[in-house]
C-alpha cells in the first residue's frame, strides 16, 4: 500500500524526535529510523496479529517545488488486513493531515 501527498513548506528543518516505541493498546510500533530530511521506517503491528508478526512502514519526506511531498508505503501486511489498514490509515492519519494534492 502506497500513497503520496504534497503540503507546502517553508524551508524551516523539521525536528523529529525518536519516542522508540509506542502502543494505543491496539497498535504497537517502533521506530527503527528517523531523520528530519530523510524520514521514518517503522515496525507496526495490530494487537490481534499473530505473535512477531509486523509490517514495515517507510514515510520519506522529498522537497518538491515550494512544498515538501510525504510519500508513504507499508510492506508485509498480512493476509486479508490490507483493507482494514487502509481505512484506519485514510481516516486516522490522511484525511485529517488534510492533504493539498494527492497523486
Amino acid at each position: 500500500m502506497s500513497r503520496s501527498y504534497l503540503r507546502s513548506a517553508d524551508k524551516r528543518p523539521a525536528v523529529l524526535r525518536n519516542h522508540g516505541r509506542g502502543t494505543n493498546g491496539l497498535l504497537h510500533k517502533r521506530v527503527l529510523f528517523s531523520h528530519a530530511l530523510e524520514g521514518i521506517v517503522q515496525a507496526w503491528r495490530v494487537a490481534n496479529w499473530e505473535e512477531g508478526i509486523s509490517s514495515l512502514v517507510k514515510f520519506a519526506l522529498i522537497e518538491e517545488g515550494n512544498g515538501i511531498r510525504l510519500v508513504f508505503d507499508q510492506t508485509g501486511i498480512p493476509d486479508g488486513q490490507k483493507e482494514r489498514l487502509e481505512t484506519g490509515w485514510h481516516e486516522n492519519y490522511w484525511k485529517p493531515i488534510g492533504s493539498t494534492r494527492i497523486r
